[in-house]
């Protein structure tokens, strides 16, 4: 939770089964976004596309702050889910893959 805070994280974003309560995140007014799917596959169209709405919308509610995604692991879904949004924000492939790697 502090390192939500320490971020100024408006939204959390599972892109795994849920596995815990929000009700601590939305009363310090973090939304919580499920936006599930299989580990090791390309996350379906409709799952993309309200990732993008979740996007947009956060940031325009809130230009400083941060959205939170995650998965289990942390290697396969919840950066994939960056490198979508790295890429629709203009850059490569190979620049939203090394980003995400650092």
């Amino acid at each position: 939770m502090m390192s939500c805070k320490k971020h100024r994280v408006t939204a959390v974003v599972r892109v795994c089964e849920p596995s815990y309560k929000v009700d601590e995140l939305n009363r310090v007014n973090i939304e919580v976004f499920d936006l599930s799917y299989d580990d090791g596959t390309f996350p379906p169209n409709e799952i993309v596309e309200e990732w993008f709405k979740v996007l947009k919308k956060q940031f325009h509610d809130n230009p400083d702050g941060c959205v939170a995604v995650h998965c289990i692991a942390g290697l396969g879904r919840a950066p994939v889910m960056v490198a979508l949004a790295l890429i629709e924000l203009g850059l490569k492939y190979e620049e939203a893959v090394e980003l995400i790697r650092e």
